[in-house]
C-alpha cells in the first residue's frame, strides 16, 4: 500500500515540476521581452545619456526603477495574501497541521527576487556595451 501511494506521489510531484519549471520559463522570457521593449523605447537617450557621460549604475536605475518597484510591491502582496489563503486553506481541511512559516515566504521572494536581477542585469549589459555612436548614426 505504502509503496503503491510513494509512486502515485512521485508520479504528481514530477508533473508539478514540469508545471513549475514552464512557468518560471514563462515569466522570465515576459520579464526579458518588457525589458527589451523599455530598453528600445529609450535608447536614444540611454545612448545620449551615455555619450554625455553617464555611467552604468545611472543607466541601471533610469532602465530598471519602475521594474524593480513592481516587483516588490507584488512580491509583499502574493506573499501576505498567499500565506493568508494558505493558513485558510490548512485550517479548513486538516485540525491539526503545521502550516506555512515567513521563512518559507521570504526565501520564495528571494530566489523571485535573484531571477529578477540576474533578468535585468543580463538586459542591462546588452544596453550599456553597445556603441553608441552606431545608434545615433542610424537615426
Amino acid at each position: 500500500m505504502i509503496k503503491n501511494y510513494l509512486k502515485i506521489a512521485r508520479r504528481y510531484l514530477w508533473k508539478h515540476q514540469r508545471f513549475v519549471l514552464v512557468n518560471l520559463f514563462l515569466t522570465v522570457a515576459d520579464l526579458y521581452s518588457q525589458l527589451s521593449l523599455s530598453v528600445i523605447k529609450r535608447l536614444k537617450e540611454i545612448t545620449i545619456r551615455r555619450i554625455l557621460g553617464a555611467n552604468s549604475m545611472q543607466i541601471a536605475y533610469l532602465l530598471n526603477s519602475n521594474f524593480l518597484l513592481i516587483v516588490g510591491l507584488s512580491l509583499m502582496v502574493g506573499g501576505i495574501g498567499g500565506l493568508a489563503i494558505t493558513k485558510v486553506l490548512l485550517d479548513s481541511i486538516f485540525r491539526i497541521h503545521v502550516g506555512v512559516s515567513w521563512s518559507t515566504v521570504i526565501a520564495a521572494a528571494g530566489a523571485i527576487m535573484l531571477i529578477v536581477l540576474l533578468t535585468m542585469a543580463g538586459r542591462l549589459i546588452g544596453a550599456v556595451t553597445g556603441n553608441p555612436v552606431k545608434f545615433l548614426r542610424s537615426e
